[in-house]
Parts: C-alpha cells; sequence; structure tokens
C-alpha cells in the first residue's frame, strides 16, 4: 500500500464520518423544527399563561 491510498482511505473515511455527522444534525434540527412548530400551534389556540402565578406553582412542585 502506498502513501497515496493512505491519505485516500483517511480523506475517504473523514468525508463518510462528516456525512454521517451532518445527517444526524439535521435529523435533529428537523426534530426540533417539528417541535416548535406544535407548540406554536398550540400557543395559537390557548390562552398565554401568566408567568406570577406560574413560576410560583413550579417552585412549589421541586423539593426545597
Amino acid at each position: 500500500m502506498s502513501w497515496h491510498d493512505d491519505s485516500s482511505l483517511c480523506c475517504e473515511v473523514a468525508l463518510r464520518l462528516l456525512d454521517e455527522y451532518d445527517r444526524a444534525d439535521r435529523q435533529w434540527i428537523d426534530t426540533v423544527r417539528v417541535k416548535i412548530d406544535a407548540a406554536v400551534a398550540m400557543s395559537e389556540h390557548t390562552p398565554p399563561i401568566d408567568g406570577e402565578t406560574f413560576i410560583p406553582g413550579m417552585c412549589d412542585r421541586f423539593p426545597k
């Protein structure tokens, strides 16, 4: 095996790994986008939450 073969193989593996990473990143972005769209759609049909009421209620759920 020559130096050229080694470097070509290294570049090929690196490009495959980069493609796999990009694909996983795109999937995560698509998943988050769907969740955000669902939250926005739900917020259009529900009244806003009053922060002064919500925060103390959340704090009461956690042990002190």
